[in-house]
């Protein structure tokens, strides 16, 4: 898995179209895999963080991890969603505003009870 994720990271600046790496992301979640969905989106911001504003590849993509992770049904997607979404924090301050925003907007109260469980980021998204 990582040395997919490293193949997709290292090809991003130079993709005219990440909708297949967006399918790609959907399809490994639709199985169950929201993992795979956040190793992603911590690893381009761990290559593209700094200078991810200024790559419309970056921003595209990192946005629809985090959408997928943050509007789709089930635990531990919220889960991963979250981990994603603490990782890059300290980078993007206006991100938990968004999360919460995700969040509180596609689940019901009693399916976010993790993110009152989880810890700093967790709760301070909502």
């Amino acid at each position: 898995m990582a040395e997919k994720i490293e193949k997709i990271v290292a090809k991003l600046p130079r993709m005219k179209d990440v909708n297949k790496v967006a399918g790609l992301a959907e399809l490994r979640l639709a199985e169950g895999d929201a993992t795979f969905v956040a190793d992603l989106g911590i690893a381009l911001n761990e290559k593209y963080g700094a200078e991810g504003d200024s790559l419309w590849q970056y921003r595209s993509l990192f946005g629809t991890l985090l959408r997928l992770l943050t509007v789709t049904p089930g635990q531990e997607i919220i889960e991963q969603g979250l981990r994603l979404a603490a990782t890059t924090e300290s980078s993007k301050r206006s991100q938990s505003r968004h999360v919460a925003s995700l969040l509180a907007s596609s689940h019901p109260p009693q399916d976010l009870a993790v993110v009152f469980a989880g810890g700093s980021f967790a709760c301070a998204c909502l």
